[in-house]
């Protein structure tokens, strides 16, 4: 099951923030997914360098996510 499967089934429970942020994520994730696949059939250092940096790119992504649906949660008021 797809991350925008989720998305779409779940989106009535989710404010912009957390569609934006959860959209990003799901957008780096296929960005990653056809870097891999094309570096697989067409070997290139350059393909290592943007999956690294897709890589640190998403790791951001998540951070601020799991900010966004802790704000949404009001985890600081618990």
């Amino acid at each position: 099951m797809s991350l925008l499967f989720i998305l779409l089934v779940n989106s009535i429970f989710m404010t912009q923030d957390l569609r934006r942020a959860f959209n990003e994520i799901n957008q780096s994730l296929a960005e990653i997914l056809i870097n891999v696949e094309v570096g697989h059939q067409y070997p290139n250092p350059e393909f290592n360098d943007q999956t690294g940096a897709l890589m640190k790119k998403i790791s951001k992504q998540f951070v601020e996510s799991e900010s966004v649906v802790q704000k949404r949660l009001r985890y600081e008021e618990a």
